[in-house]
C-alpha cells in the first residue's frame, strides 16, 4: 500500500501536557508569520475573496460599499477573507495560513505528529527548531541518503503501528495552532489595493 507521510514529526518531550503548551506558545509566532504572509500577497487573498462571493470581481459592488462606509468595508472584507479560510478543506485557497498539528502518542510513550502547514516553511521551522524532530516516512522511493535505511525501515513500522489502515483523523487529535479568526487585515495596504482598483476601472 502507498504510503506518504511527509510532514511527520516525533516530538522531544513525552509529556502530552509539556508538548500542548509548546504548541500553545508558538502560537504567537505563527500568527505573527501567517498575517505577514497573507497580507504580502494581500492583492490575491482580495481577488479570491471577493470572486468567490461574488462569482466574479465584483468591482461596482467594491465601490459602492466601501465608499459608503470604508471602515464596515474592511471589516466586511476581513471577514470574507476569514470564510475563505473556514472554506479551506473543501476548496484550496491563495495565500495560504492555517496551521495544525495532529498528535499520536505511541505505546511506548513517545509522542508523534503530523503537521498541517499549508506549505509554510515558517511554521515547519518553528516546529522543527523548537520542539520536535522530522520523523517522515514514505515507500514509493528509495530513502533518503541522509537516513540510514534501518532507521527508515522503524519508521515504517512506528507509523504501521500508529495508523495501521485508518487516516490521521481516525487515530489523532488535531491541535489547532493558526485559526482562520486570527487573520488580521493590513488596512492601510487594502485601502491602497481597493482604491488602485476602482482607479483603474474608471
Amino acid at each position: 500500500m502507498s504510503t506518504k507521510i511527509y510532514n511527520g514529526i516525533r516530538f522531544k518531550s513525552k509529556d502530552i501536557q509539556e508538548v500542548t503548551r509548546q504548541l500553545t506558545n508558538l502560537r504567537k509566532k505563527a500568527i505573527e508569520l501567517g498575517n505577514a504572509r497573507v497580507n504580502d500577497q494581500l492583492g490575491l487573498a482580495i481577488f479570491v475573496a471577493l470572486s468567490s462571493k461574488y462569482k466574479k470581481w465584483g468591482v461596482e459592488l467594491t465601490k459602492e460599499k466601501y465608499q459608503k462606509n470604508p471602515r464596515s468595508f474592511m471589516m466586511f472584507l476581513e471577514w470574507e477573507i476569514q470564510e475563505c479560510f473556514r472554506a479551506q478543506q473543501r476548496k484550496r485557497f491563495e495565500p495560504q495560513f492555517l496551521f495544525s498539528v495532529m498528535l499520536f502518542p505511541h505505546s511506548d510513550g513517545t509522542l508523534y505528529g503530523y503537521y498541517l502547514d499549508d506549505d509554510h516553511p515558517e511554521y515547519r521551522k518553528l516546529l522543527l527548531e523548537n520542539i520536535a524532530d522530522e520523523f517522515h516516512y514514505q515507500n514509493q522511493s528509495d530513502p533518503p541518503e541522509d537516513i540510514p535505511y534501518e532507521e527508515f525501515e522503524a519508521r515504517e513500522k512506528v507509523w504501521d503501528k500508529i495508523l495501521g489502515s485508518d487516516t490521521f483523523n481516525d487515530r489523532g487529535w488535531e491541535f489547532s495552532i493558526v485559526r482562520p479568526d486570527h487573520f488580521q487585515l493590513d488596512r492601510d495596504k487594502a485601502k491602497e489595493i481597493i482604491e488602485k482598483m476602482m482607479t483603474e476601472d474608471d
